[in-house]
């Protein structure tokens, strides 16, 4: 197991799918607020804004398709998909790299971002929330030592950090740096 803190070195936009019901309803003809708007494309657990576990491990996957398993054509990425789990699950909070402090909603810690996006073949414009600021710790369970060896994982964080980024409008926004990669023992 490691624990991982990485840092933003660009900002992070949130696009969090919300299901209709959670939404308050409308008319066709209601737009709502850019305000509105980003605050519904906030992932939040309670009061805590949050990163999907299962997103940082989408980006470790992606950005391992780019190496190769010595002396095996395959990559990594499906071995990470299958091998590691990320925790803690299913968010990890997203933190205030000055304080270490999660960011709270009722902090209203974001800056709505507004910019055209593809809807249905249309561009029209569409506001998320941006924090300018932000880290993440947690940890990496490897369930497969013999394969995914420690080297092999940190080169891969480091790489999805420089080329992939995390959130919405990748890679340039969510991009960061590998700030804490150790070898802890499980608990």
């Amino acid at each position: 197991m490691y624990f991982v803190r990485i840092v933003g070195t660009r900002p992070l936009l949130m696009n969090a799918p919300r299901i209709t019901s959670n939404v308050v309803s409308r008319r066709r003809s209601e737009i709502p607020s850019p305000e509105e708007e980003a605050f519904n494309a906030l992932y939040r657990d309670g009061d805590i804004i949050v990163v999907p576990s299962v997103n940082i491990k989408a980006m470790l996957r992606d950005a391992g398709r780019n190496y190769r398993i010595p002396q095996r054509k395959a990559t990594y990425s499906p071995y990470i998909k299958a091998g590691i789990d990320i925790e803690p699950s299913p968010y990890v909070p997203l933190l205030n790299p000055d304080t270490n402090r999660p960011y709270m909603v009722s902090e209203k810690p974001w800056v709505v971002d507004i910019r055209p996006v593809r809807v249905q073949g249309n561009r029209v414009l569409r506001a998320r929330p941006r924090f300018d600021k932000w880290a993440l710790e947690f940890r990496i369970v490897n369930l497969d030592p013999g394969l995914l060896k420690s080297d092999v994982i940190k080169q891969i964080l480091i790489d999805a950090g420089k080329f992939y980024g995390l959130g919405d409008y990748r890679p340039e926004f969510g991009r960061f740096r590998v700030e804490k990669f150790e070898a802890v023992k499980k608990e």
